[in-house]
């Protein structure tokens, strides 16, 4: 499948959102993780264009890319889960979306929970795919080696990303990730994505959600322990654990 074109819209502070779209139904308005932030790039993995094709079917599927990333205005450079929602707050707006629900990956749930808990009305229900309360990223990025990623983004591609795929990852699907990584971000943004996902707890939002919530996990994820997912699930009272093998 081809990659649909990519569109923009303008936040409220002046920033272009670059977004695409695919399908038609009921919208899902996909937030990818920041570090995965560059449209052409993702679609450019086979595996990511399928996922999307499949999860598109009988669906409006909308994705975007983040300020400071991808194909947006990479200036500023604003992490904070202010200026992100003000960046949903964009895409939603300029499509005029009423209704729709919120697929979050990895630390973009520290923005979709407080966007959810913002607009009970418009956000139908959400799910959040590895996600965390913010301040649970501490023990995260030890794993993930968030030190040398501060220092020497290029080289934790190569070092650290090989070991978090696994041994079954392709050396295309690894080939893939890593030209997108290093073209989502470069290395004064993941400096401050870091520092973002260090400084921001989202627990008291998450206790004032009220849309139907699903955590996924997946069982032998080498980047997201169970914990995290089970303290999450736990701060939003109607969200359900859904362990996934794999």
């Amino acid at each position: 499948m081809d990659a649909p074109p990519i569109q923009y819209a303008r936040t409220e502070d002046g920033v272009n959102i670059a977004y695409w779209a695919l399908g038609d139904g009921p919208t899902v308005l996909f937030l990818n993780g920041p570090h995965f932030s560059h449209s052409q790039l993702l679609w450019a993995i086979p595996e990511a264009a399928d996922f999307f094709e499949l999860f598109g079917r009988g669906r409006r599927l909308v994705g975007f890319d983040w300020r400071g990333t991808g194909l947006s205005d990479r200036e500023p450079i604003d992490f904070s889960p202010g200026a992100m929602q003000r960046d949903v707050a964009a895409v939603v707006e300029h499509l005029a979306l009423e209704r729709y629900c919120l697929l979050a990956q990895d630390q973009s749930s520290y923005v979709a929970i407080p966007f959810a808990a913002s607009r009970p009305e418009e956000v139908l229900a959400m799910a959040l795919w590895h996600g965390s309360l913010g301040i649970d990223n501490r023990a995260k990025a030890v794993e993930m080696g968030s030190e040398l990623m501060r220092q020497n983004f290029a080289l934790w591609t190569e070092t650290v990303l090989p070991m978090m795929a696994g041994e079954g990852a392709s050396d295309a699907f690894l080939a893939g990730v890593k030209a997108l990584l290093l073209g989502a971000m470069n290395q004064e943004a993941v400096t401050a994505w870091q520092d973002a996902i260090f400084a921001h707890d989202v627990t008291d939002a998450a206790h004032q959600v009220t849309q139907p919530t699903l955590v996924v996990h997946r069982r032998e994820c080498r980047s997201h322990q169970l914990a995290l997912a089970q303290r999450l699930a736990a701060a939003i009272g109607p969200a359900q654990l859904q362990i996934l093998p794999g």
